[in-house]
């Protein structure tokens, strides 16, 4: 499943497929994916964008959002953010509602060993029995020190505000794949140090781990484009490694029909 909202590369990924021995079916949204999906087994492949909508010209993005607060749960990292969230309410900082100090929390507990939060923790806690606002204060130290940290799940909350076509639905479908023992792939024009989608490249990341750590090597796969380099998906090289990526996991045989069934979604 090739999943893409930008035409040039839903293009580019039929010109290069078409010159393949495979069955091309193309959808634009998640529940179209999923229909298609239920009707191939695990001789078909998908190879899939990271952002789509839930259902085209739908502004539903409830998915999405739960997709996201699911990979923060999920996140290691995020749970020592969040521990360190709660012990600073404690003392008077509200992160709750300030997407902006828990941006800033995220870059100070990813950031700073526990041996240099210890001080500027000291000060919260003597501003706080002395009735000052922790919070701004705690925000004036962060921003001096951290206002230039980009915040990876707020950029892509943010995103998903801005359009229902931003929604890390990848990760449902590929999970939806996975479950039914359909070899998949994500191939995103985009790259590691994107923050929109750097916490989508974590979370395959850490699915990929732990494949690895069982012994198959072959599964949550990401082929991304080099910074800058967003027009490579434009490329047959691009689809090339797409492709190859995800015959990895297909089985030697073939579909009944003498042809691997592809499926491909393109909004």
């Amino acid at each position: 499943m090739v999943v893409d909202d930008n035409p040039r590369f839903a293009a580019a990924a039929q010109r290069y497929l078409g010159k393949l021995n495979v069955t091309v079916t193309y959808v634009n949204d998640y529940v179209s994916a999923v229909n298609e999906l239920s009707r191939y087994g695990s001789d078909s492949g998908l190879i899939s964008d990271v952002l789509f909508p839930y259902r085209a010209s739908s502004s539903d993005t409830e998915l999405g959002r739960r997709t996201i607060y699911k990979m923060m749960r999920e996140d290691v990292r995020e749970q020592h953010a969040q521990s360190l969230m709660r012990g600073l309410a404690k003392h008077g900082v509200d992160t709750m509602n300030d997407a902006e100090m828990q941006s800033l929390v995220r870059a100070w507990r990813r950031q700073s060993p526990r041996r240099n939060r210890r001080p500027i923790m000291d000060e919260v806690v003597a501003l706080n029995e002395r009735g000052f606002s922790t919070t701004e204060h705690l925000r004036t130290l962060l921003r001096r020190k951290f206002g230039q940290y980009r915040d990876g799940y707020a950029a892509l909350l943010r995103a998903v505000d801005d359009g229902a076509h931003n929604q890390p639905l990848c990760i449902p479908l590929g999970e939806q794949a996975d479950r039914m023992g359909i070899p998949f792939v994500i191939a995103t024009s985009t790259n590691y140090k994107n923050p929109v989608t750097k916490p989508v490249f974590d979370y395959v990341g850490r699915m990929h781990r732990d494949y690895v750590q069982h012994g198959d090597p072959a599964k949550w796969l990401i082929v991304s484009c080099e910074r800058g380099y967003d027009g490579l998906k434009r490329k047959d090289k691009f689809w090339y490694r797409a492709n190859n990526a995800l015959s990895m996991q297909l089985p030697r045989k073939h579909a009944p029909n003498g042809r691997r069934h592809l499926v491909t979604v393109s909004s």
